[in-house]
């Protein structure tokens, strides 16, 4: 069943109560029972929908997926060219993806995070020249569009916007894919927005934080019997020796805290500096920086981005040494410029280091390589 009407009147509370479209109604819902809004509580997980479905469903229709149409199949070549692209990534990515990029021959085995490094991360990077001009535009969309409605900051401003950008890509996507692409996954990207205005940011309400858990849940299992007895069991244990422990200090989920010292620099020419504690790690609990080139780029609240090459601590002030991009470019300009969602080409690595606060540090950024030593930067969205 496809959905090709993208202005069709939204159902309400009232609507669904009142069993107004009598093509989806079979029976009353027992949920009617309820006093919530029979619609608007029932948030759209992007998670299933976006990474496992549509992002999915795209990456299938370009490889030539079995039962997708073959009018949309990339040639061989460049279907290789993608899993090069990809799999060279891999030395790229920063310690919150738990998976590193994989070719597109082991599609039928990624996981959502996978699909949702590709839409959020380096999908801008290896599909461009791979794809038509076309269907990369039509890419870009839904990546801005989801960055919007993921980011805590721009979804306050752009629901509005970002729900115009996923009716121009459904509409799109028919255009280039045909009516067939109009699943009910493609459709209800247009009410995405819809969630983000009542929610705020997707990621508020995503399954992503259950999936991880998953692994964790299953390690407390110790026998096939009475599995949620057994979870509970382990989760007052834990409880209990947190509780136990001594010395530790309340602080806020977002202050620096430093970990792993060294002595091998480098430091900056100042003076007091020689007499401060060096580190490797600097990390709050959104983001790890260390030292190595996939952790190491950051944002500055005024807007520049660096490299972190050490990190020190003078009389319990953080403070990080860095080298600057002196150039800073638009990646793309459609459906607008990269630059007003902080995603930039960046070159011209200062050789000078300059000390930085570390309360200066916006965000831990995504690195990717580009050409002629330049790259680009993208803000970090997801944390662990």
């Amino acid at each position: 069943m496809t959905f090709p009407d993208v202005r069709a009147k939204k159902r309400t509370d009232t609507t669904f109560r009142a069993m107004e479209d009598e093509d989806h109604h079979v029976r009353q819902s027992p949920m009617t029972a309820l006093k919530i809004d029979l619609v608007g509580q029932f948030p759209l997980d992007y998670m299933h929908l976006v990474c496992l479905g549509v992002m999915r469903r795209l990456l299938y229709y370009w490889i030539g997926h079995p039962g997708c149409p073959k009018s949309c199949k990339l040639p061989a070549r460049y279907v290789c060219q993608l899993s090069e692209r990809l799999v060279s990534l891999r030395k790229n990515i920063p310690c919150e993806f738990s998976r590193k990029p994989r070719a597109v021959s082991e599609l039928d085995r990624w996981k959502a995070t996978e699909f949702r490094q590709i839409l959020l991360y380096t999908g801008c990077v290896v599909f461009h020249g791979v794809v038509s001009d076309a269907v990369y535009k039509n890419f870009l969309i839904l990546h801005v569009a989801m960055r919007c409605l993921i980011s805590p900051v721009l979804c306050r401003m752009n629901c509005d916007y970002a729900e115009s950008l996923l009716v121009t890509f459904v509409q799109h996507c028919s255009q280039l894919y045909g009516d067939e692409m109009l699943v009910y996954n493609v459709h209800s990207l247009i009410h995405l927005a819809d969630d983000a205005k009542l929610f705020g940011s997707l990621e508020n309400i995503s399954c992503f934080p259950f999936e991880n858990q998953m692994q964790r849940l299953k390690k407390m299992l110790r026998k096939n019997s009475q599995p949620l007895q057994q979870m509970i069991k382990r989760i007052k244990e834990k409880e209990s020796a947190l509780s136990a422990e001594s010395g530790t200090t309340d602080m806020s989920d977002l202050d620096l805290k430093c970990s792993k010292q060294h002595d091998n620099g480098p430091l900056c020419s100042a003076n007091r500096l020689f007499d401060c504690t060096q580190y490797a790690v600097l990390k709050n609990s959104l983001w790890s920086v260390t030292l190595n080139s996939s952790n190491n780029c950051i944002q500055l609240n005024d807007g520049r981005f660096g490299i972190v090459k050490n990190i020190v601590a003078c009389e319990e002030k953080i403070s990080v040494v860095m080298q600057q991009f002196l150039a800073m470019h638009d990646f793309f300009d459609y459906p607008a410029k990269s630059s007003i969602f902080d995603i930039y080409e960046v070159s011209d690595l200062s050789d000078e280091l300059i000390l930085v606060a570390g309360e200066e540090v916006k965000t831990k950024c995504v690195r990717l390589p580009l050409h002629d030593n330049a790259w680009l930067v993208l803000p970090l969205l997801h944390h662990m």
